[in-house]
């Protein structure tokens, strides 16, 4: 019987995990069947928030700046001294586009504006 802990939460893998399960043996017990979906549903929750932002709510052009120089190592005073803003207008930005992100970290942050194109390593 295939293990769970095969299946990665990589956008690159995705689609490989579920093709992986339908062809996984006939499974008899209905709660590993259950888990086995409930792994993908989450891991293709977790490549949808990673990968795009949902349609209703993109980042304006203020929260594309700062996340630009958040992922370029600025600190918020120095963000906010270039964007000429608060210290304050420059945490709402980073907490509004975590939240449209659904990224919970600064690193998780840097990582998705190199993957938009926004930064460079």
């Amino acid at each position: 019987m295939n293990d769970l802990s095969q299946f990665q939460p990589e956008p690159e893998t995705l689609a490989e995990n579920l093709s992986a399960m339908i062809a996984a043996e006939p499974v008899e017990d209905a709660s590993m069947l259950k888990r086995r979906a409930d792994q993908l549903l989450r891991e293709a929750n977790a490549v949808l928030k990673q990968l795009s932002l949902s349609a209703d709510s993109p980042l304006s052009p203020r929260e594309k700046q700062t996340l630009q120089l958040i992922a370029d190592g600025f600190s918020t005073k120095q963000i906010a001294a270039q964007m000429a803003v608060s210290v304050k207008t420059v945490e709402t930005h980073r907490l509004n586009i975590m939240g449209k992100t659904g990224m919970d970290s600064v690193a998780k942050l840097t990582k998705f504006a190199i993957r938009k194109g926004l930064s460079e390593i």
